[in-house]
């Protein structure tokens, strides 16, 4: 199946796990730029469910079977610059996953995954499969360690079209 990663990484954490993404599934890679902001800015931001500014990124889907999406979690939600991204896709009939990177308390997905696999769903979006990591104190082989099994995980959900465990996505 050939597949698109879309990634949004202020500090370059998820970059590195989304190009490795990308090398396992053999996927494209494209980037979501937007001007960084402080933390306070960046949480209301999220929580508002607010779309900033980014700079353009092709957002075409002709071709692609499967959508991954990268992000980091800010006060729980998507980091901000994502949701414009998702503002821009057609995500109707897409079979879609995601990871998150977080370095709050709560966990790999901590609160995110009911509404924003609702929001998803509402799109059109077919989830097959979501996953989570810490993204700041790990090394870059951990991050290379979780992109493997991301890609392993994802691509057994899509040969058996079924979630491969509780955090993995719909059935």
């Amino acid at each position: 199946m050939k597949t698109v990663v879309f990634c949004y990484s202020r500090f370059g954490h998820g970059a590195i796990v989304a190009e490795a993404i990308g090398r396992e599934l053999k996927a494209e890679v494209r980037t979501v730029i937007s001007r960084p902001r402080g933390y306070p800015t960046m949480g209301f931001q999220a929580l508002l469910k607010s779309t900033p500014k980014i700079e353009p990124v092709d957002a075409r889907l002709d071709g692609f079977d499967v959508v991954v999406l990268g992000f980091p979690l800010w006060a729980g939600q998507p980091g901000a610059p994502m949701r414009t991204l998702l503002r821009q896709l057609d995500l109707k009939g897409r079979t879609v996953a995601y990871w998150t990177m977080n370095n709050g308390s709560r966990g790999e997905l901590g609160n995110l995954t009911p509404d924003f696999d609702r929001e998803l769903r509402a799109e059109g979006a077919r989830i097959i499969y979501r996953s989570g990591t810490s993204s700041v104190h790990t090394t870059e082989t951990d991050k290379a360690a979780f992109a493997e099994q991301f890609a392993r995980q994802l691509t057994r959900a899509m040969e058996t079209n079924t979630a491969p465990n509780a955090t993995g996505g719909e059935k």
